[in-house]
């Protein structure tokens, strides 16, 4: 009997010791998995970048800006970050891989910038400002400047030392050539990072470029009767010239169509535009033109193209410099930030609407632009004319 119990506990202690030794075992691989799982995690770069560029078109900036998500290489290779932060990545494994979208994230307001103007195919000069002291060399790698230009593509120029500026009390400045395009739109922006590669992206700014003619005759753009035959081509083709304007229903730009209906009269409406541009001092008449082709050319023209050169002017000389702050703040409130950097013409053409935070948004958001482009689509007809 007591064999018998010593068999028994043996066999007890015997069970113990293989549910331990087998606990451990299973303790240790799970151990392993936890630890190694990162070697054996599969590259989804693919899937991820075809997110990223999903939410991009969409225009989903909380999903594109904010929502964190992994990116995987494989074999230990991973970051858990949002798509904004992926697609500034410039170093190492992770460079390149997701698309950059900056229209669409809210910028970093430890910074601001301005340009020194907007005209076609001259030299200007962009200005980087900092808003915080704690902003020095010790903590950033470089600066990167971009200046997009919607038929050309993009320049990129790289600053590697603070060049402080007393006079505008600035941190950085770069100089660039503007496309030499009238009614062009660019968008300028600096990119800082820092020692780990981490961005601050500052001031996505969109800008149209107009024409300041030059001492030359063929310059002036302000030949009456080169004018009236741009008049006659808009008012007797079948659509007018091609426009582009931007639908606030459906929320995306649509080419149209615009007519100047001067009938017999395109050398009168040529002759006054040209009078009026000359007597209140706009550099360039097709400017004028452009302006009163996009409000509506009518029988009413050689009346009221005075007055608009009048105003026009008068906006510019009150606004060269920028449109009013109580508005550009009512319109950040709101989350619009696009006038900010406007200047000369372009802050003109903006401060012909009320400058209240009504017009922050609305059907005259784009005006600018609207203007802009018809005035490029004239100038290039114009110059067709001329040859």
């Amino acid at each position: 009997m007591n064999k018998k119990g010593e068999l028994v506990q043996d066999e007890t202690v015997r069970l113990v010791l293989i549910l331990l030794a087998t606990g451990l075992i299973i303790s240790g691989f799970v151990f392993l998995a936890l630890n190694f799982s990162s070697w054996f995690k599969k590259n989804n770069v693919a899937e991820v970048k075809e997110r990223c560029a999903h939410f991009c078109e969409q225009e989903q900036s909380y999903d594109f800006c904010q929502e964190k998500r992994e990116l995987s290489l494989g074999r230990r290779k991973q970051l858990y970050n949002t798509c904004e932060y992926y697609s500034w990545i410039i170093a190492g494994d992770f460079a390149g891989k997701i698309d950059q979208c900056p229209d669409l994230c809210p910028e970093n307001r430890l910074f601001e910038s301005w340009y020194e103007n907007s005209v076609a195919g001259e030299e200007t000069t962009f200005y980087l400002k900092n808003l915080e002291e704690r902003f020095n060399e010790s903590n950033w790698e470089k600066i990167v400047f971009v200046l997009e230009d919607s038929s050309e593509g993009a320049i990129q120029k790289e600053i590697y030392s603070l060049e402080y500026d007393s006079k505008t009390n600035s941190v950085a400045k770069v100089t660039a050539v503007l496309p030499n395009k009238i009614g062009e739109w660019i968008k300028f922006y600096f990119v800082i990072l820092d020692k780990n590669y981490h961005f601050s992206r500052v001031n996505n700014s969109l800008i149209t470029l107009w024409n300041k003619p030059s001492e030359s005759e063929d310059n002036l753009r302000n030949n009456p009767i080169i004018i009236a035959e741009v008049l006659k081509n808009i008012s007797s083709s079948t659509n007018g010239i091609s426009v582009i304007e931007y639908d606030h229903d459906l929320s995306r730009w649509q080419f149209k169509y615009k007519k100047c209906e001067c009938g017999n009269d395109c050398g009168l409406y040529a002759e006054k535009t040209v009078e009026a541009a000359s007597t209140y001092g706009i550099e360039d008449p097709l400017l004028l033109l452009a302006r009163a082709i996009r409000g509506g050319c009518n029988k009413d023209f050689p009346e009221t193209i005075g007055p608009l050169a009048k105003t026009t002017q008068e906006k510019y000389n009150s606004y060269k410099n920028g449109l009013n702050k109580d508005f550009l703040e009512s319109c950040w409130s709101i989350g619009n930030r696009r006038y900010t950097y406007y200047k000369e013409y372009n802050s003109a053409l903006r401060a012909s609407w009320a400058q209240t935070e009504a017009y922050c948004s609305g059907r005259s958001t784009f005006y600018v632009e609207e203007v802009m482009y018809l005035y490029g689509r004239l100038s290039d007809l114009y110059d067709q004319k001329l040859k």
